[in-house]
């Protein structure tokens, strides 16, 4: 027998490990006012191991899609620990090809994925499986506005989009408009990190 490591499983781990540190920060006042904001059936894109899902209130249900088999198993563990109120789904696939058919959900939440992904492809699917006037609630790290963060992300930028396909200094209001979204509300914090809600015409 030969035994193998779980590298899919630590991803998750480290994961959880520095999202717990950044919640504790700041993150998870963010992450209440995405799950207060939500509505309806909810897709939540890039769901990760789950994190966002004791703060929804009030929504019929929610599916959440990840690339990673680690991160949504470790997901599901965590909807089988919590009480959530609501029926919840996980699925292994990309925002970038969703399978769902056209109109089918009343919000899609994003946190931290635009970043790492064809934004194009990702924000056109999104787009396709919201109904009309269905909202998008987006947390995205951004480009920073002090001089010298913006420095420092700077020289960060080049191993992150390398090691990790993240881009520290994505412009995701742009992307937004660019695709004809409707922009309700921009909330910036911290100067590198921004909320918006926005909607499909």
């Amino acid at each position: 027998m030969v035994l193998g490591f779980n590298w899919v499983g630590l991803v998750g781990v480290f994961y959880d490990f520095f999202m717990y540190f950044f919640g504790w920060l700041f993150l998870d006042g963010w992450r209440e006012v995405l799950g207060e904001r939500a509505e309806g059936c909810v897709l939540e894109v890039g769901v990760g191991t789950g994190l966002n899902l004791p703060f929804y209130r009030g929504v019929d249900g929610v599916v959440g899609v990840d690339s990673s088999l680690g991160m949504l198993g470790r997901g599901v563990d965590r909807c089988l620990d919590l009480d959530v109120g609501f029926d919840v789904s996980f699925l292994l696939m990309s925002v970038e090809s969703l399978g769902f058919r056209d109109s089918c959900f009343d919000t899609v939440v994003s946190s931290f994925l635009l970043c790492n992904v064809d934004s194009g492809r990702g924000l056109g699917e999104i787009e396709r499986v919201l109904r009309p006037g269905g909202r998008l609630l987006l947390l995205e790290h951004v480009r920073p506005e002090n001089r010298f963060l913006d420095f420092l992300f700077r020289l960060v930028n080049p191993v992150s989009v390398w090691v990790l396909g993240d881009d520290l200094r994505g412009e995701p209001v742009k992307y937004l408009e660019e695709r004809g979204f409707r922009i309700d509300c921009v909330k910036r914090f911290g100067g590198f990190l921004l909320f918006v809600e926005c909607r499909v015409e």
